[in-house]
């Protein structure tokens, strides 16, 4: 049987069971500070949980890792403006939920020409895009689906 350390939380830690199907289901005892303590998740073949009891943790550490707290994922649709020949320009979207907390990231519909080459919340529910372009004239990105992820810690 093969078994694999889940940490979820800083000092809090659940042994899961990685058996196969036919191997028996086995009950492993929250730690106190996750959930009840006392209570008990089954999980089998390290798919499927089992029982009644589940556990919410509020956040997610991995090792000696920060600890994250949310995760959300944001779809928007922009429409950047021109940039100087070869100059950059931080430009500015409207993400609703974003905090000066999160760290994004960011992935458009389309490749965009100028490059974006940076990104950051630069306020409450708005996105900053650093642009760069290298041409020898003036250009415009061009509009796109923007996916920012946002990861709170």
């Amino acid at each position: 049987m093969r078994k694999a350390l889940v940490s979820l939380a800083a000092a809090a830690a659940l042994v899961l069971c990685a058996a196969s199907a036919s191997a028996q289901t086995q009950l492993y005892p929250i730690p106190s500070g996750v959930g009840t303590a006392g209570q008990a998740v089954v999980f089998k073949d390290g798919n499927n949980i089992q029982g009644s009891n589940s556990i919410s943790p509020t956040t997610l550490q991995l090792g000696s890792g920060t600890a994250l707290t949310k995760i959300v994922v944001y779809s928007t649709t922009v429409t950047p403006g021109s940039v100087a020949a070869n100059g950059c320009a931080w430009q500015s979207f409207t993400v609703t939920g974003l905090t000066t907390s999160d760290k994004v990231i960011i992935n458009s519909s389309v490749l965009w020409t100028p490059a974006a080459v940076g990104a950051r919340v630069s306020a409450a529910d708005l996105l900053a895009v650093n642009f760069c372009n290298s041409g020898n004239g003036a250009a415009s990105p061009a509009g796109a689906t923007l996916t920012t992820i946002a990861i709170r810690s």
